[in-house]
């Protein structure tokens, strides 16, 4: 009996300890954001991104003169830049003609720039102003588009 309670309480142990173990020694995890881009026209490519519920609202806007800083927000937390380094301007837009709202999964909002098709990206998404950590997906559209999909925005710090 008493070598019963002794394993026991040594399964406990090692189950508190892998379990305190396992919580602190994670490292980020992906973010799964939705993201689509249309067919190109003229030699560019519209690209949209939802910006979900948990996004806007985990560090939302600053707001100046009671009107809230969407550009400000836009530029802090998302950094899209070409293959070259050159930064790519978004901005917010309350519809998308590429990705549905069902699809969406009831959106805040989505994110709109204009893209050239066969050129490489980058696309960071920075979820605290004042955290190195930042999350990172590498793409190319060709002419055709691309499909919405949920992409995994990979962790890297700066």
């Amino acid at each position: 009996m008493k070598a019963l309670i002794v394993l026991v309480v040594i399964a406990i142990i090692v189950t508190i300890v892998g379990f305190r173990f396992t919580n602190s020694s994670k490292v980020a995890e992906s973010k799964p954001i939705g993201i689509a881009a249309g067919k190109a026209n003229s030699g560019v490519c519209k690209l949209d991104l939802v910006v979900s519920m948990g996004m806007a609202r985990g560090e939302g806007p600053r707001v100046k003169g009671g009107v809230a800083d969407w550009n400000e927000w836009i530029a802090e937390h998302f950094i899209l830049t070409d293959n070259s380094g050159k930064r790519v301007d978004m901005k917010r837009v309350n519809f998308s003609d590429l990705i549905s709202d069902k699809d969406a999964m009831n959106p805040d909002s989505f994110l709109t720039a204009m893209i050239q098709p066969n050129v490489g990206y980058v696309l960071d998404y920075k979820p605290l102003r004042d955290d190195p950590l930042r999350y990172r997906f590498e793409f190319t559209v060709q002419n055709d588009g691309r499909p919405f999909a949920r992409e995994f925005f990979v962790p890297v710090s700066e």
